[in-house]
């Protein structure tokens, strides 16, 4: 696989990456959060894998059934997440259609864990496979991310 087909896989990860978890009681949780630093990266078959930094926000809600956390990136994908203690995590298994570069997949959590102590600073970590047909050929990657954020709204 060329690494023009890689790009086109990160494209497909960056709405993933939109997406986060929180600690200690859901107030902690909930907010707007920003990377401060942390990296993913992307593996596929026949191809080097591919480190990106993280930059960006996340907005962690209240799940609308009352009960956890929801996350909705700007492309529709819905994650939920349990809180318990310090840590919030997502439930494997949980996918999602992600569109990037013209090329639409299916992306299938592993795991997710979103951990704060004091509400103001966190740590985070995914994993996650994705899976499309880039110019015809099904091809499915792994992603990894861990990266650490500071909330900066409530």
């Amino acid at each position: 696989m060329k690494n023009s087909h890689l790009h086109t896989i990160l494209s497909l990860v960056a709405p993933l990456l939109l997406i986060g978890g929180c600690g200690a009681g859901m107030s902690n949780f909930e907010g707007t959060w920003s990377y401060t630093s942390g990296n993913v990266t992307v593996t596929c078959p026949g191809a080097p894998s591919q480190t990106s930094a993280l930059s960006g926000d996340e907005t962690l809600a209240a799940a609308a059934s009352g009960s956890g956390l929801e996350i909705t990136d700007s492309g529709g994908c819905n994650v939920s997440l349990t809180v318990s203690g310090s840590s919030a995590t997502a439930g494997a298994g949980q996918t999602c259609s992600i569109t990037g570069s013209g090329v639409t997949g299916t992306a299938t959590l592993q795991s997710w864990t979103f951990t704060t102590s004091d509400g103001k600073t966190a740590t985070e970590s995914m994993s996650a496979s994705v899976s499309a047909t880039v110019n015809g050929q099904p091809i499915t990657c792994t992603v990894t991310e861990t990266g650490a954020l500071t909330k900066v709204s409530k």
